[in-house]
């Protein structure tokens, strides 16, 4: 038998594990790290477009209702050139919806640098009716709300959408968060700070932390280990956040100089760049 037959097979028993699993996500979680690297991107293509019961197995990349944000499981570490591999096709199985959304989060912040607030919150209406439930939708609706309709408004938004979610869970955490941090008395360095001291007094594991700390505060990631950790926690969002996360990490790569990681993200901007044409 031939080496690339032998490797054929291990795709395709791979496959038929996640297929006739009862829990896909798990196997996907577990397996994408046991095949060959060239399989990766053909598996990451095919688990894109996998349904079981008549329902996309990645559902979770365009949640439907807040409840069901961020639901699906984490996946397993693996090394930050699978994680990249994976993301880049994962994200590319999106294109045309990942082209509709870069227009119009465009149109949102030209009618956002205008004052146009009234069309501001009904596109961001459309995207989350488009595109599901996100941190981007979330982020931006907390802010504008902050500017548009002041602090009470605000806080009772992002109330809501901690009431809709789990105690300690990563979103209602990410939330309360974001408002604390539009809020007229919060300052970068205290809200830094201050952030830094919770996630370290909480014991919170250091993956999350490099997570939670690049989303809320733009900081890191400072070594290879954080970039794929940011990356394969950032996948169980919605698909327009592992873009834009996507995005943002090859541009941190690039401007802190880190072009032996920048180069693992190459390939897959080549075919992301004329997205945004």
């Amino acid at each position: 038998m031939s080496k690339h037959s032998t490797s054929s097979k291990g795709l395709n028993q791979i496959k038929n594990l996640i297929r006739g699993s009862k829990y896909p996500l798990a196997e996907i979680a577990i397996n994408r790290g046991k095949i060959r690297l060239a399989d990766v991107r053909p598996l990451a293509s095919w688990v894109s477009n996998l349904y079981q019961n008549n329902r996309r197995v990645l559902h979770g990349q365009f949640p439907r209702r807040i409840g069901d944000f961020r639901r699906p499981g984490v996946l397993a570490p693996v090394s930050l050139e699978r994680e990249i591999i994976w993301a880049g096709e994962s994200i590319k199985q999106h294109s045309s919806s990942i082209k509709s959304f870069i227009g119009l989060a465009r149109k949102y912040e030209v009618h956002l640098m205008r004052g146009d607030y009234g069309v501001c919150t009904a596109l961001l209406d459309q995207i989350e009716n488009h595109f599901g439930v996100s941190f981007w939708v979330l982020e931006n609706r907390i802010a504008l709300l902050q500017v548009s309709e002041g602090l009470e408004k605000q806080k009772q938004y992002a109330a809501k959408i901690k009431e809709a979610r789990s105690k300690n869970d990563v979103v209602a955490f990410t939330v309360f968060n974001l408002s604390h941090r539009n809020e007229d008395s919060a300052t970068p360095g205290r809200f830094i700070g201050e952030l830094k001291d919770r996630l370290d007094g909480w014991g919170v594991d250091k993956d999350l932390q490099s997570f939670l700390l690049f989303r809320l505060c733009d900081l890191g990631p400072n070594d290879e280990t954080q970039y794929g950790d940011i990356l394969r926690l950032e996948a169980s969002s919605a698909i327009i956040d592992y873009y834009e996360t996507f995005i943002r990490l090859s541009e941190r790569a690039l401007s802190s100089g880190n072009l032996a990681i920048f180069r693992l993200f190459i390939q897959d901007l080549t075919v992301l760049a004329p997205l945004t044409e």
